[in-house]
C-alpha cells in the first residue's frame, strides 16, 4: 500500500491490480485513493477493482464511483457506472439512459442487466430497435448483453 504513492504508473497500477482481491479497510481505503489517480489506466483498474471486486458500500466508496462517473476516460466511467449498478443505485438511471445510444459500450448493457429496472426498458427497446444485427456488424457478445439486459429489466409478474 505505501507504493500508491510510487512516482511510476506501472507500480500504482499494480497496486490497484494487488489490492482487488483484499476487502480490509486498509486496502479499500489505498484503492479508493487510486481511483483518483492522474494515470487514466490506474484510475481505470482502481474503479474497476472497487465496483466489480469489492462488495464494500459506504459513503465513500459510492461518492468515489459518482466522481468517476463523468471522468474523461470511458472505461473510468463504464466501471464507475457498473458499480453503482451492482450496489443498486437508482440514482444511476438517468444516467444510464442518456448512455444506452447505438454507440454505447458494454459497460452501459452490465449496468442495466445488473439493476434490473423497468425503467430501463424502454431505452433498451430503443436501442434494440436502433441496432439490428447488421448495425453492429460481429458483435454478438454486445448483442446479447443487450438481449440479457432487456431480460432482466422486464418487469416481473407475481
Amino acid at each position: 500500500m505505501r507504493l500508491s504513492t510510487h512516482a511510476s504508473d506501472t507500480v500504482r497500477w499494480g497496486v490497484a491490480f494487488t489490492l482487488a482481491g483484499y476487502a480490509q479497510p486498509a486496502a479499500i481505503s489505498t484503492v479508493l485513493r487510486l481511483m483518483a489517480d492522474q494515470d487514466d489506466d490506474v484510475r481505470d483498474y482502481a474503479t474497476w477493482a472497487l465496483g466489480e471486486m469489492h462488495e464494500a458500500d459506504t459513503p465513500e466508496v459510492r461518492a468515489a464511483l459518482w466522481r468517476n462517473i463523468d471522468d474523461r476516460n470511458e472505461h473510468v466511467c463504464g466501471e464507475a457506472l457498473k458499480g453503482l449498478a451492482a450496489r443498486g443505485d437508482e440514482d444511476v438511471i438517468p444516467h444510464l439512459i442518456s448512455r444506452l445510444k447505438p454507440d454505447c459500450r458494454v459497460f452501459e448493457l452490465h449496468a442495466a442487466e445488473s439493476l434490473a429496472a423497468p425503467a430501463l426498458l424502454p431505452a433498451l427497446l430503443a436501442l434494440d430497435a436502433q441496432c439490428g444485427e447488421p448495425a453492429r456488424g460481429e458483435s454478438h457478445y454486445w448483442r446479447n448483453r443487450l438481449g440479457d439486459a432487456i431480460a432482466a429489466c422486464q418487469p416481473k409478474h407475481a
